[in-house]
């Protein structure tokens, strides 16, 4: 069984490793590749920094594009799995910032129940199978803690969703991309429920916010 579980699981280590070299050789020019579309990203970041509360971890924090949003009701640890991410991110570190790590999304160093509030900010379209990844967000969330997402959702229009999967085969290259994952849907299967879903830029990108339950088991 054991073995099995090995095999399960070398997929998905694989697909972290794999990501983790690509934003080590992406981290000096993600912030100059990201300027473009930095600005209809902000009014969804402000809207994140505005609701974290408590105890806050943010996964795949990037290059702190997140920090100068959050106020004093949060008290953030911040991770990401690439190094060259995390000492870029440092630049941004501010007070709210108690903390940065290294750390992958879908196997996080810390106890159960144990954050407030999570934070993921394009974290669901860079991976091809973000399961794992919020399953350890609903784990690391007390009893009533908030998951804050801002992410891409193929939108309906079928003009607007075949310019997106055209797009996806380059940016896949680059980033990673995967546009279809369905990210309510996606966590309200790990257990979360779903309080908001707003339209930050266009039908694609949303900001999204789910609740633990009251009694977290």
């Amino acid at each position: 069984m054991a073995d099995e579980d090995s095999a399960k699981g070398r997929p998905a280590r694989a697909r972290a490793a794999g990501n983790r070299r690509r934003y080590a050789r992406l981290a000096p020019l993600y912030d100059l590749l990201d300027r473009p579309f930095e600005r209809h990203y902000r009014p969804g970041r402000a809207r994140i920094g505005a609701a974290a509360v408590g105890v806050t971890l943010e996964v795949g924090a990037g290059t702190g594009k997140n920090f100068p949003y959050y106020g004093s009701a949060a008290r953030v640890y911040a991770s990401d799995l690439a190094g060259p991410m995390v000492l870029r991110a440092r630049r941004r570190q501010g007070r709210p910032v108690r903390a940065l790590l290294i750390a992958e999304a879908a196997a996080l160093p810390v106890r159960r129940a144990s954050a407030d509030t999570v934070v993921a900010t394009f974290v669901c379209c860079v991976q091809a199978d973000p399961r794992p990844a919020l399953a350890e967000m609903a784990r690391v969330l007390v009893p009533g803690g908030r998951a804050l997402c801002l992410d891409y959702t193929v939108p309906s229009h079928p003009m607007l969703r075949l310019l997106m999967r055209l797009l996806q085969g380059p940016l896949r290259l680059l980033y990673g991309i995967h546009w279809e994952h369905d990210v309510p849907r996606l966590l309200e299967a790990v257990g979360l429920r779903i309080r908001e879903v707003r339209r930050i830029w266009g039908p694609a990108v949303r900001y999204i916010a789910a609740e633990q339950s009251a009694t977290h088991d």
